[in-house]
């Protein structure tokens, strides 16, 4: 009983003039846009689950940027910036997002364990213009149709894909990855059944995001309402059957969910998985 008592008064005694010290740790979580536009600006944060100490942000371009509780070290050179939003949170800004802001961003903390990652995509919605060797009012079952697709400045950091939609028939799309803005002009053949004539649209797929985009010129394909519409007209004969496609490159994943962008009809997919 004594040496217990003795024990316990040491232990006490140590305890009192070595204090120990216990670290605390937290986590990180950094959060991007799902997509963000090409020369727009875009906003990338940082939270922690404790107060940060020394908040670190990692571009992919291999610049750092990082932030204390008395504030953050912004250098113009860098192309963004940071600020503190509350005791936990920062957030870091990219004036004018490039192409070498796209990848996995990082946030670590000195206070938390590990670090966290989000992936940043860019995308540029394209303009287009598709003109016919026919007039696309007017129509004849059977014609052959030359449809000239002129798409300009698209853009995508992830997997893409462009596909031509006439009425009810798919294209074969052009699919890849891409890191620079691109232009593309193909000429599409169809021999004209019931089936092509309605809408004419390109969909453009950047990662898991959709946009119907409605073209100048032909956006639509009629049936010849004369009465000489039995006959063919404007087509040209002669020409193999087979599945039309846009030429194009590359191999690309296409990719649930519906909101808009700029009056254009959004869509998220979901991952084709062969």
């Amino acid at each position: 009983m004594k040496h217990s008592v003795i024990l316990n008064v040491f232990l006490i005694s140590m305890i009192m003039y070595f204090p120990v010290y216990i670290r605390f740790t937290g986590s990180t979580v950094i959060n991007c846009p799902n997509i963000a536009f090409l020369d727009t600006t875009t906003r990338i944060a940082c939270s922690t689950s404790v107060n940060f100490t020394t908040t670190i942000y990692t571009c992919p371009c291999g610049s750092e940027q990082h932030c204390s509780q008395s504030g953050c070290v912004n250098q113009s050179t860098l192309g963004f910036n940071a600020s503190i939003v509350n005791r936990t949170q920062t957030e870091l800004t990219i004036p004018r997002a490039q192409p070498r802001h796209t990848g996995n961003w990082a946030c670590s903390d000195r206070q938390t364990d590990g670090k966290s990652f989000c992936n940043l995509v860019l995308t540029k919605i394209p303009s287009v213009t598709i003109t016919s060797d026919v007039d696309a009012d007017s129509v004849n079952l059977e014609d052959r149709v030359s449809l000239i697709v002129d798409i300009e400045d698209y853009y995508c950091s992830g997997p893409f894909s462009l596909t031509l939609q006439v009425g009810s028939e798919i294209y074969k799309p052009v699919s890849g990855r891409n890191n620079a803005n691109r232009n593309l002009t193909t000429t599409t053949h169809i021999n004209v059944t019931q089936t092509h004539f309605g809408d004419v649209k390109l969909v453009f797929v950047c990662d898991k995001h959709l946009w119907n985009i409605t073209p100048e010129g032909v956006h639509e394909l009629q049936p010849n309402s004369r009465p000489e519409a039995g006959q063919r007209q404007g087509g040209t004969s002669g020409a193999a059957d087979g599945v039309p496609e846009i030429t194009g490159a590359d191999d690309g994943s296409a990719p649930e969910g519906e909101n808009t962008q700029g009056g254009v009809t959004v869509q998220q997919l979901v991952p084709h998985v062969d």
